[in-house]
């Protein structure tokens, strides 16, 4: 912890840095916003008849038979009483993880393959590399260096020329092998989303439990998930049984969250009523309905996030 007698070092500052300090935080505090605007409508619904609501907390009922496209022949009125939503509820959930999705539905069929992420647009390290060492302002900096040891050639007692292009030549490279290390790094951590999703997946499907290719889910597909198992895509709780998720690769929380069927926020991420694609579970079981699948997760838009966002600038480019 700093001293308390320790000056801010924004005192030391003059206006004009503060005031561009402030501008840079403004514009980070708004791609901060939009980031966080992107992975809450990852969870709006798509069916006409339930625009503005969410898949995580909109009525179990609405998300089976309008979202998902599944009769089970529940009504609701509007009219019923709390007790009477909730047996309707219990009803469509009991019905739902009876018989799940027809395999041979179009929507089983068209989504065969579908639950992966996309793989970044790779290129040849060593392209990436020239790439990096001979940008625009690069090329600036490396004619720099070479007409430094031009001035040297024509007159050799000046070493200061002779010194500026050594200098040159090594920081524009250094950075460019920094930069580069930078994308390296970077498309590590974009394959290693692709290891968080398991091979198998145990679903219901006309009635039968059976394992599939994870590939193969489908939003509105029951699944269950055991101890020690990974969520292959974003589910919502159907019915748990002392359930624990290990979830801080994307929430930063050490411990394992509780789950139930019912506790949801604005905030699918604060949401105890689902667990997202590529956590854990450390306890208990769960049946649940897909919601999301491959990039349309919370996982896979994050990833896009991280592909398409700006890295921090290099020290030439500050």
């Amino acid at each position: 912890m700093a001293s308390a007698e320790a000056i801010p070092r924004e005192f030391s500052q003059g206006k004009e840095a503060i005031d561009n300090k402030i501008a840079g935080d403004g514009l980070q505090a708004k791609k901060d916003d939009d980031s966080g605007e992107a992975l809450m409508m990852a969870m709006a619904c798509e069916s006409n008849s339930m625009q503005g609501q969410k898949k995580h907390s909109c009525s179990i009922i609405d998300l089976i038979q309008k979202e998902f496209g599944v009769d089970l022949g529940i009504t609701v009125t509007g009219g019923e009483t709390e007790d009477e939503m909730k047996a309707k509820e219990s009803e469509c959930i009991a019905k739902y993880m009876e018989m799940g999705l027809s395999s041979n539905s179009q929507k089983v069929l068209a989504g065969i393959g579908g639950n992966q992420l996309t793989p970044p647009e790779g290129e040849h390290p060593c392209w990436t590399f020239w790439k990096h060492q001979f940008g625009i302002f690069s090329l600036l900096l490396w004619g720099g260096s070479f007409l430094c040891f031009i001035a040297y050639g024509l007159d050799t007692t000046d070493l200061n020329n002779l010194y500026l292009g050594s200098v040159l030549g090594v920081v524009v490279f250094l950075t460019g092998i920094f930069e580069y290390m930078q994308e390296a790094d970077a498309a590590k951590t974009m394959e290693g989303f692709a290891d968080m999703l398991p091979q198998q997946a145990n679903v219901v499907r006309d009635g039968k439990s059976s394992q599939i290719p994870a590939t193969d889910l489908v939003a509105g597909d029951v699944m269950t998930v055991n101890r020690g198992d990974k969520a292959p895509a974003d589910l919502r709780m159907l019915s748990v049984t002392n359930l624990k998720i290990e979830q801080s690769s994307l929430t930063g929380e050490p411990d394992a969250i509780a789950k139930d069927v019912n506790t949801f926020e604005e905030n699918p991420l604060e949401s105890k009523n689902v667990a997202f694609f590529g956590t854990s579970a450390e306890a208990g079981t769960c049946t649940a309905v897909v919601v999301l699948v491959g990039d349309g997760t919370i996982m896979g838009n994050i990833a896009s996030l991280a592909a398409g966002g700006d890295r921090p600038p290099t020290p030439i480019n500050l």
